[in-house]
């Protein structure tokens, strides 16, 4: 897996789904039973109009992309995690049929820059 299969990967399985699965339960919330803060939401979110929709829509999917973008900067340590002190080094490793491959190695292009591009 390259850096860019992975970026990719992430986006589909995580960032793409995340629209998706909101925009469901807000259009209409799942479960027999659906939890009371869902269906408060829902009520809402049907009152308001195509335009105000597709403002929210706007609104899941930069917020969305703003979380990515975030994780990839910590992957990449450009974004600290620790508060003081000599900062640690996070290292991501794929692994499949006995190789390795780096995926947030300093050559090459930054994971966030990747999914900023």
């Amino acid at each position: 897996m390259t850096k860019e299969e992975f970026v990719n990967a992430v986006d589909i399985v995580v960032g793409q789904s995340t629209i998706s699965d909101i925009k469901s339960i807000l259009q209409t919330p799942i479960g027999r039973q659906p939890d009371k803060k869902y269906v408060d939401l829902s009520n809402w979110y049907n009152s308001l109009s195509s335009t105000d929709k597709e403002n929210l829509h706007q609104v899941i999917k930069e917020t969305t992309d703003s979380c990515l973008f975030g994780i990839f900067c910590v992957l990449d340590g450009v974004r600290a995690i620790e508060d003081s002190g000599p900062k640690g080094e996070l290292v991501l490793e794929f692994r499949k049929d006995g190789n390795s491959v780096r995926l947030n190695e300093d050559k090459g292009m930054d994971l966030h820059d990747i999914y900023n591009s």
